[in-house]
């Protein structure tokens, strides 16, 4: 079965990774973090993402990075 990766790239520089069969969906984890607010994931472009759907043949490897103010 065909899957994607995810890698999100967390404050300390920590990967985790994420496999997502294909043309699932998947709604991207909330980190809390004490004294900070987590403003998202973003992608190298800088968009906010929330969510990530596979796609059909596993070829989707992205990276998304944590913000927070």
């Amino acid at each position: 079965l065909a899957k994607d990766t995810i890698t999100l790239l967390n404050e300390a520089g920590e990967r985790q990774t994420i496999t997502v069969e294909a043309g699932k969906t998947v709604t991207l984890p909330t980190l809390t973090m004490d004294g900070h607010n987590f403003k998202g994931w973003y992608d190298k472009d800088g968009n906010k993402v929330e969510s990530y759907t596979a796609t059909m043949d596993g070829s989707g490897k992205v990276t998304y990075t944590a913000r927070w103010e």
